[in-house]
Protein backbone atom coordinates (compact mmCIF):
# COMPACT_ATOMS: atom_id res chain seq x y z
CA UNK A 1 0.00 0.00 0.00
CA UNK A 2 1.23 3.64 -0.53
CA UNK A 3 1.89 5.82 2.17
CA UNK A 4 0.88 9.44 1.70
CA UNK A 5 2.53 11.59 4.67
CA UNK A 6 2.20 14.81 2.77
CA UNK A 7 -1.27 17.00 2.68
CA UNK A 8 -4.60 15.72 1.42
CA UNK A 9 -5.39 16.99 -2.02
CA UNK A 10 -8.96 19.28 -2.24
CA UNK A 11 -10.10 17.96 -5.93
CA UNK A 12 -12.65 15.03 -6.52
CA UNK A 13 -11.64 13.39 -3.47
CA UNK A 14 -12.99 11.59 -0.76
CA UNK A 15 -11.05 11.64 2.71
CA UNK A 16 -12.80 10.01 5.76
CA UNK A 17 -10.78 10.04 9.28
CA UNK A 18 -11.75 8.31 12.02
CA UNK A 19 -10.45 8.38 15.81
CA UNK A 20 -8.62 11.26 15.31
CA UNK A 21 -7.83 11.67 18.62
CA UNK A 22 -5.19 8.66 18.82
CA UNK A 23 -3.65 9.09 14.97
CA UNK A 24 -2.40 12.09 13.10
CA UNK A 25 -3.37 12.59 9.37
CA UNK A 26 0.14 12.77 8.42
CA UNK A 27 1.11 9.51 9.93
CA UNK A 28 -1.69 7.06 8.59
CA UNK A 29 -1.97 4.67 5.56
CA UNK A 30 -4.13 6.01 3.31
CA UNK A 31 -5.57 3.40 0.34
CA UNK A 32 -5.54 5.63 -2.76
CA UNK A 33 -7.21 4.48 -5.49
CA UNK A 34 -8.42 7.00 -9.13
CA UNK A 35 -9.57 5.96 -12.35
CA UNK A 36 -13.04 5.51 -13.83
CA UNK A 37 -15.27 8.35 -13.65
CA UNK A 38 -17.92 5.95 -13.99
CA UNK A 39 -16.80 4.39 -10.49
CA UNK A 40 -15.87 7.23 -8.78
CA UNK A 41 -19.44 8.35 -6.50
CA UNK A 42 -20.26 4.43 -6.14
CA UNK A 43 -16.63 3.45 -5.42
CA UNK A 44 -16.62 6.75 -2.75
CA UNK A 45 -20.29 5.22 -1.51
CA UNK A 46 -18.90 1.84 -0.75
CA UNK A 47 -15.53 3.58 0.69
CA UNK A 48 -17.50 5.85 3.29
CA UNK A 49 -19.55 2.83 4.60
CA UNK A 50 -16.37 0.59 4.76
CA UNK A 51 -14.67 3.49 6.61
CA UNK A 52 -16.78 3.76 9.08
CA UNK A 53 -16.66 0.28 10.05
CA UNK A 54 -12.88 -0.63 10.05
CA UNK A 55 -10.91 2.79 11.05
CA UNK A 56 -8.92 2.89 7.72
CA UNK A 57 -8.52 6.18 5.55
CA UNK A 58 -9.48 5.92 1.69
CA UNK A 59 -8.94 8.22 -0.96
CA UNK A 60 -10.68 8.53 -3.98
CA UNK A 61 -10.57 10.47 -7.01
CA UNK A 62 -11.76 10.15 -10.49
CA UNK A 63 -10.47 11.59 -13.90
CA UNK A 64 -10.71 8.33 -15.91
CA UNK A 65 -10.38 4.60 -16.34
CA UNK A 66 -6.84 5.14 -18.61
CA UNK A 67 -5.44 7.56 -15.82
CA UNK A 68 -6.00 5.37 -13.01
CA UNK A 69 -4.66 2.35 -15.00
CA UNK A 70 -1.49 4.35 -15.73
CA UNK A 71 -0.58 5.51 -12.00
CA UNK A 72 -1.40 1.88 -11.14
CA UNK A 73 1.14 0.48 -13.83
CA UNK A 74 3.72 3.40 -12.73
CA UNK A 75 3.18 2.40 -9.38
CA UNK A 76 1.73 5.60 -8.09
CA UNK A 77 -2.01 4.02 -6.29
CA UNK A 78 -3.22 1.41 -4.80
CA UNK A 79 -6.36 0.40 -6.96
CA UNK A 80 -7.44 1.65 -10.21
CA UNK A 81 -10.93 1.67 -10.94
CA UNK A 82 -11.77 0.97 -14.48
CA UNK A 83 -14.69 0.75 -16.52
CA UNK A 84 -13.01 -1.11 -19.10
CA UNK A 85 -10.73 -4.44 -18.88
CA UNK A 86 -6.66 -3.61 -18.93
CA UNK A 87 -5.35 -3.98 -22.66
CA UNK A 88 -2.11 -6.04 -23.64
CA UNK A 89 -0.14 -3.37 -23.75
CA UNK A 90 -1.02 -1.83 -20.63
CA UNK A 91 -0.56 -4.93 -18.79
CA UNK A 92 3.05 -5.26 -20.71
CA UNK A 93 4.29 -1.95 -19.66
CA UNK A 94 3.08 -2.58 -15.61
CA UNK A 95 5.38 -6.06 -15.93
CA UNK A 96 8.25 -4.36 -17.47
CA UNK A 97 7.68 -1.95 -14.03
CA UNK A 98 7.06 -5.14 -11.42
CA UNK A 99 4.07 -4.89 -11.32
CA UNK A 100 1.59 -7.66 -11.45
CA UNK A 101 -1.82 -6.29 -12.22
CA UNK A 102 -5.06 -8.38 -10.85
CA UNK A 103 -8.23 -7.77 -12.08
CA UNK A 104 -11.62 -7.80 -9.82
CA UNK A 105 -15.10 -7.34 -11.08
CA UNK A 106 -16.75 -5.44 -8.45
CA UNK A 107 -20.38 -4.75 -10.14
CA UNK A 108 -22.42 -4.30 -13.51
CA UNK A 109 -23.46 -1.52 -15.52
CA UNK A 110 -26.00 -0.84 -18.13
CA UNK A 111 -25.02 1.46 -20.63
CA UNK A 112 -27.56 4.06 -21.31
CA UNK A 113 -28.30 6.16 -24.69
CA UNK A 114 -30.38 9.26 -22.86
CA UNK A 115 -31.87 12.12 -24.70
CA UNK A 116 -34.59 15.00 -23.73
CA UNK A 117 -37.83 13.99 -22.49
CA UNK A 118 -39.55 15.93 -25.40
CA UNK A 119 -37.99 14.07 -27.88
CA UNK A 120 -40.72 11.55 -28.64
CA UNK A 121 -38.99 8.30 -29.77
CA UNK A 122 -38.73 5.37 -27.28
CA UNK A 123 -36.39 3.40 -28.59
CA UNK A 124 -33.54 2.33 -30.90
CA UNK A 125 -31.97 -0.74 -32.17
CA UNK A 126 -28.65 -1.68 -31.80
CA UNK A 127 -28.00 -0.67 -35.54
CA UNK A 128 -29.63 2.61 -35.45
CA UNK A 129 -27.62 3.56 -32.07
CA UNK A 130 -24.54 2.36 -34.37
CA UNK A 131 -25.63 4.41 -37.37
CA UNK A 132 -26.08 7.70 -35.16
CA UNK A 133 -22.32 7.33 -33.52
CA UNK A 134 -20.67 6.68 -37.08
CA UNK A 135 -22.65 9.89 -38.24
CA UNK A 136 -24.67 7.60 -40.80
CA UNK A 137 -27.60 9.21 -39.54
CA UNK A 138 -27.53 12.79 -39.03
CA UNK A 139 -31.34 13.82 -38.42
CA UNK A 140 -34.10 12.52 -36.21
CA UNK A 141 -36.97 12.64 -39.08
CA UNK A 142 -34.93 9.53 -40.30
CA UNK A 143 -35.67 7.48 -37.00
CA UNK A 144 -39.48 8.55 -37.35
CA UNK A 145 -38.98 11.61 -34.85
CA UNK A 146 -39.11 15.53 -35.71
CA UNK A 147 -36.86 17.74 -38.24
CA UNK A 148 -33.88 18.00 -35.98
CA UNK A 149 -29.96 17.39 -36.58
CA UNK A 150 -29.13 14.85 -34.27
CA UNK A 151 -26.48 16.04 -32.02
CA UNK A 152 -23.79 13.50 -29.65
CA UNK A 153 -22.25 14.02 -26.63
CA UNK A 154 -20.26 11.10 -25.86
CA UNK A 155 -16.59 11.20 -23.22
CA UNK A 156 -12.93 12.20 -24.20
CA UNK A 157 -10.36 9.26 -24.66
CA UNK A 158 -9.65 8.83 -21.26
CA UNK A 159 -12.89 7.45 -20.60
CA UNK A 160 -13.72 3.98 -20.01
CA UNK A 161 -16.97 4.25 -21.15
CA UNK A 162 -15.63 5.95 -24.60
CA UNK A 163 -13.67 2.68 -25.24
CA UNK A 164 -16.22 0.22 -24.43
CA UNK A 165 -18.37 2.53 -27.10
CA UNK A 166 -15.77 2.16 -29.47
CA UNK A 167 -15.20 -1.41 -29.43
CA UNK A 168 -18.78 -2.44 -29.05
CA UNK A 169 -19.73 -0.43 -32.57
CA UNK A 170 -16.81 -1.07 -34.68
CA UNK A 171 -16.37 1.81 -37.48
CA UNK A 172 -14.44 2.08 -40.45
CA UNK A 173 -14.35 5.54 -40.12
CA UNK A 174 -14.46 5.90 -36.18
CA UNK A 175 -17.19 8.38 -34.43
CA UNK A 176 -18.60 11.14 -35.88
CA UNK A 177 -16.78 14.04 -36.51
CA UNK A 178 -18.77 16.74 -34.44
CA UNK A 179 -19.43 14.23 -31.43
CA UNK A 180 -18.89 16.83 -28.23
CA UNK A 181 -16.33 14.80 -25.74
CA UNK A 182 -17.20 16.02 -22.47
CA UNK A 183 -15.28 15.27 -18.82
CA UNK A 184 -17.97 13.11 -16.94
CA UNK A 185 -21.25 11.82 -17.28
CA UNK A 186 -23.03 14.10 -15.31
CA UNK A 187 -21.71 16.35 -17.70
CA UNK A 188 -23.39 14.57 -20.66
CA UNK A 189 -26.82 14.18 -18.37
CA UNK A 190 -26.57 18.14 -18.55
CA UNK A 191 -25.84 18.88 -21.90
CA UNK A 192 -28.62 16.55 -23.25
CA UNK A 193 -31.08 17.55 -20.49
CA UNK A 194 -30.77 21.27 -22.12
CA UNK A 195 -30.71 19.85 -26.05
CA UNK A 196 -33.78 18.65 -27.67
CA UNK A 197 -31.66 17.45 -30.20
CA UNK A 198 -29.23 15.88 -28.36
CA UNK A 199 -28.20 12.04 -27.54
CA UNK A 200 -25.51 10.96 -25.27
CA UNK A 201 -24.25 7.69 -22.99
CA UNK A 202 -23.83 7.41 -19.89
CA UNK A 203 -23.71 4.39 -17.00
CA UNK A 204 -27.23 3.89 -15.75
CA UNK A 205 -26.37 4.67 -12.48
CA UNK A 206 -26.09 8.44 -13.75
CA UNK A 207 -29.90 8.56 -14.73
CA UNK A 208 -31.11 7.57 -11.19
CA UNK A 209 -31.87 9.74 -8.49
CA UNK A 210 -31.01 9.45 -4.20
CA UNK A 211 -34.41 7.41 -4.06
CA UNK A 212 -33.27 4.80 -7.15
CA UNK A 213 -35.78 6.33 -9.33
CA UNK A 214 -35.58 7.66 -13.09
CA UNK A 215 -34.67 10.97 -13.44
CA UNK A 216 -37.70 13.04 -14.89
CA UNK A 217 -36.00 15.12 -17.46
CA UNK A 218 -33.94 12.40 -18.98
CA UNK A 219 -35.00 9.35 -21.48
CA UNK A 220 -33.50 6.18 -21.46
CA UNK A 221 -33.55 5.08 -24.60
CA UNK A 222 -34.94 1.14 -24.71
CA UNK A 223 -32.35 -0.80 -26.72
CA UNK A 224 -32.95 -4.00 -28.88
CA UNK A 225 -31.44 -5.97 -31.46
CA UNK A 226 -33.37 -6.31 -35.06
CA UNK A 227 -36.11 -7.85 -34.29
CA UNK A 228 -36.11 -8.75 -30.73
CA UNK A 229 -37.75 -7.47 -27.79
CA UNK A 230 -36.42 -4.19 -26.44
CA UNK A 231 -35.18 -3.17 -23.34
CA UNK A 232 -34.69 -0.47 -20.85
CA UNK A 233 -31.29 -0.34 -18.77
CA UNK A 234 -33.82 0.33 -15.88
CA UNK A 235 -34.81 -3.07 -15.99
CA UNK A 236 -32.42 -4.60 -13.45
CA UNK A 237 -33.44 -8.04 -14.12
CA UNK A 238 -32.64 -7.90 -18.10
CA UNK A 239 -29.45 -6.37 -17.33
CA UNK A 240 -28.30 -8.98 -14.72
CA UNK A 241 -29.56 -11.68 -17.02
CA UNK A 242 -27.50 -10.37 -20.12
CA UNK A 243 -31.14 -9.26 -22.04
CA UNK A 244 -30.09 -5.90 -21.86
CA UNK A 245 -27.40 -5.61 -25.11
CA UNK A 246 -25.04 -2.65 -23.22
CA UNK A 247 -23.91 -4.31 -20.34
CA UNK A 248 -20.18 -4.62 -18.92
CA UNK A 249 -18.72 -5.23 -15.76
CA UNK A 250 -16.87 -2.66 -13.80
CA UNK A 251 -13.35 -3.49 -12.58
CA UNK A 252 -10.87 -2.84 -10.11
CA UNK A 253 -6.59 -3.68 -10.54
CA UNK A 254 -4.58 -4.23 -7.85
CA UNK A 255 -0.78 -4.89 -7.96
CA UNK A 256 -0.94 -8.25 -7.31
CA UNK A 257 -3.52 -10.23 -5.17
CA UNK A 258 -5.08 -7.98 -2.71
CA UNK A 259 -3.60 -7.90 0.82
CA UNK A 260 -4.43 -6.57 4.46
CA UNK A 261 -6.74 -3.49 4.64
CA UNK A 262 -6.84 -4.06 0.58
CA UNK A 263 -8.37 -7.38 0.96
CA UNK A 264 -10.80 -6.24 3.36
CA UNK A 265 -12.37 -3.35 1.01
CA UNK A 266 -12.48 -5.73 -1.68
CA UNK A 267 -14.08 -8.26 0.30
CA UNK A 268 -16.57 -5.41 1.46
CA UNK A 269 -17.59 -4.56 -2.03
CA UNK A 270 -18.39 -7.92 -2.77
CA UNK A 271 -19.94 -8.65 0.21
CA UNK A 272 -24.14 -8.60 0.44
CA UNK A 273 -24.13 -5.20 2.13
CA UNK A 274 -21.31 -3.75 -0.47
CA UNK A 275 -23.46 -5.42 -3.29
CA UNK A 276 -26.62 -3.41 -1.48
CA UNK A 277 -24.54 -0.43 -1.89
CA UNK A 278 -24.38 -0.52 -5.38
CA UNK A 279 -27.77 -1.82 -5.84
CA UNK A 280 -28.77 1.57 -3.80
CA UNK A 281 -26.25 3.68 -6.40
CA UNK A 282 -28.13 2.49 -9.43
CA UNK A 283 -25.81 -0.07 -10.53
CA UNK A 284 -26.28 -3.83 -10.84
CA UNK A 285 -24.24 -6.77 -8.37
CA UNK A 286 -22.53 -9.01 -10.48
CA UNK A 287 -23.75 -11.88 -12.03
CA UNK A 288 -22.43 -15.81 -11.83
CA UNK A 289 -20.83 -15.36 -14.51
CA UNK A 290 -18.65 -12.23 -13.24
CA UNK A 291 -18.36 -14.38 -9.57
CA UNK A 292 -16.52 -17.06 -11.95
CA UNK A 293 -13.69 -14.81 -13.46
CA UNK A 294 -13.43 -13.02 -10.23
CA UNK A 295 -12.55 -16.74 -9.15
CA UNK A 296 -9.86 -17.08 -11.95
CA UNK A 297 -7.80 -14.70 -10.86
CA UNK A 298 -8.58 -15.78 -6.65
CA UNK A 299 -10.84 -13.60 -5.72
CA UNK A 300 -12.70 -16.41 -4.00
CA UNK A 301 -14.98 -13.61 -1.63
Amino acid sequence: MKIRKTGIKFSILLCLFISCETTSESSRDIISIKGSDTEFELVTSLATAFSEKENIVIEVEGEGSTVGLDLLINGEIDVANSSREMTDDEFAQANNNGIEPIQAIIAMDAIAFITHPTLGIDSLSIIQVQKILSGEIKNWKELGGEDLPIRLYGRNENSGTFKFIESRFVFQEGFRSDAKALESNRAIIEAVKADPAGIGYVGAGFIMNSEGKPLADIWAMYLYTDGDHAYSPYQATAVINGDYPLIRPLYQYFNGKPQGDLEKFLKFELSEEGQQIIRDNGFFPISSLFESINRKYGINY
